[in-house]
């Protein structure tokens, strides 16, 4: 939990600064964790898409879903 909410802190400050996956969704990398934290920026906004482990076949990733 603490990983997540390290990593929700750093989109906070630089919500821009993660991998742009599609149009709106970014992608960031929780530490010590292999797992990926899905977002998009929405008016302002930093809306949580998901969390999925790295390994996980990207038809599960929600770069679709916006």
């Amino acid at each position: 939990m603490r990983a997540v909410e390290a990593t929700l802190g750093q989109i906070e400050r630089f919500p821009q600064a993660s991998t742009c996956v599609s149009d709106n969704v970014r992608r960031a990398v929780l530490r010590r964790f292999p797992y990926f934290l899905f977002y998009a920026l929405e008016g302002g906004e930093v809306v949580i898409l998901g969390c999925i482990h790295q390994q996980r076949s990207s038809i599960h990733w929600p770069i679709n879903d916006h």
